[in-house]
């Protein structure tokens, strides 16, 4: 077959006609069926899964409230947060619920530090002011608390050194950095003051360090409670007024005595504490020497049955005020050293036996409410005098 003219019109190029003209495409081959996929596997429930609304739990789910952290629920609703961690657990009746309060028994978690002892509370006893020798009670006192601190798990040494104990019972204490007995008695230089030769004042200065040994160190006014010692470095005049004192049992803000029974343990007694010195002229017109001693005395006791508890120490703070007149001014009765006003508190003290002025070591907590909010302040000699009566 001859193709047609340039131009002319071929029938057979119509659309969907075959070319060349008169051969057909081949008829199309149909597709293989489609091979079925294989079954899917069937997997196993998810034993840990939340059952839903209406289902029961799936075998092997902790039952409500079995929760190792809490108590089930979920995480931020009665587990972790709710009632778990910090809901029944850590904060709420566990860590701090049972530490503190009724939650984890002792020894919770496995491995973790033993529950702390519970608290116990110091006493004590604020003693004493007297102005120009006359005696005047005034009840007013300290507390300490005994801080534990708990170790997380983090900080506790898996393989800790065993503790080492100490023969020293300061070594716990503030009391441990201060000097034995009266190498913990500093005075100053002596110099001279106002009408006053530096002799003076040095003469001043040593009947005042006497009377201190005397009063808070010495085993005849510890132990025996004899006050003659120190009464003897006084003048006359005020030797009336303090053997009153003694005699009304109103001594405790400037004397130590040792309650019977009780017994004080080796080493010497702690001191710390400071003296300063001026000349002045006091209410009555006279020059004096006035010389102010602040100190913290620590006694070691023996603690009955050794309980753990308690650590035997009670602790004096006080504040005195001693003078010298001038040897122009006064009688001859009136010359010589006066206790002339003093303050003190007594801690970590047996209130029942300080009522009589004696000392002797806490065995039970104290009545009392609460103390400062650093037990470490009634070893401060700087401190303050003003606390609460525990007794």
């Amino acid at each position: 077959m001859t193709n047609p003219p340039y131009g002319q019109y071929d029938p057979h190029q119509q659309p969907g006609s075959s070319y060349p003209p008169g051969q057909p495409y081949p008829a199309p081959q149909p597709y293989p069926a489609p091979q079925p996929y294989p079954p899917e596997p069937a997997y196993p429930a998810d034993p840990y899964a939340p059952p839903g609304y209406g289902q029961p739990a799936a075998p092997g789910y902790p039952p409500q409230g079995e929760d190792p952290y809490g108590g089930g629920g979920g995480q931020y609703g009665g587990g972790q947060y709710g009632t778990g961690q910090y809901g029944g657990g850590q904060y709420g009746t566990g860590q701090y619920g049972g530490q503190y309060g009724g939650g984890q028994p002792a020894g919770w978690p496995p491995g973790g530090p033993p529950a702390p002892p519970p608290r116990r509370r110091r006493t004590g006893l604020t003693i004493a002011l007297i102005a120009g020798g006359l005696g005047l009670v005034l009840c007013l006192g300290g507390i300490a608390v005994v801080a534990v601190r708990v170790l997380n798990d983090q900080e506790l040494d898996p393989d800790p050194d065993p503790p080492v104990v100490s023969d020293d019972p300061f070594a716990a204490s503030p009391a441990a950095a201060f000097a034995e007995g009266a190498d913990g008695i500093q005075m100053p230089e002596p110099d001279a003051v106002g009408d006053f030769t530096a002799d003076q004042v040095a003469d001043t200065l040593d009947k005042v360090e006497e009377a201190l040994v005397a009063t808070r160190l010495d085993e005849a006014m510890l132990v025996d409670h004899d006050p003659e010692p120190f009464l003897s470095l006084v003048s006359e005049d005020n030797r009336q007024g303090l053997e009153e004192d003694f005699d009304t049992e109103n001594f405790s803000y400037f004397a130590s005595q040792v309650a019977d029974g009780a017994e004080l343990a080796e080493p010497a007694p702690r001191v710390d504490g400071e003296v300063t010195y001026e000349a002045t002229v006091d209410e009555g017109g006279f020059r004096v020497i006035e010389v102010v001693t602040s100190f913290v005395w620590a006694y070691a006791f023996a603690v009955p049955g050794d309980d753990p508890d308690l650590d035997g120490i009670v602790v004096v703070r006080d504040e005195l005020v001693w003078q010298v007149a001038h040897e122009d001014d006064v009688a001859e009765t009136s010359l010589g050293l006066w206790l002339w006003d003093g303050e003190a508190y007594a801690w970590g003290i047996d209130c029942t036996v300080f009522e009589d002025g004696l000392l002797s070591p806490q065995t039970e907590p104290g009545p009392g409410g609460a103390g400062p909010d650093d037990p470490d302040e009634i070893f401060d000699p700087s401190g303050s005098l003003d606390v609460p009566d525990t007794c």
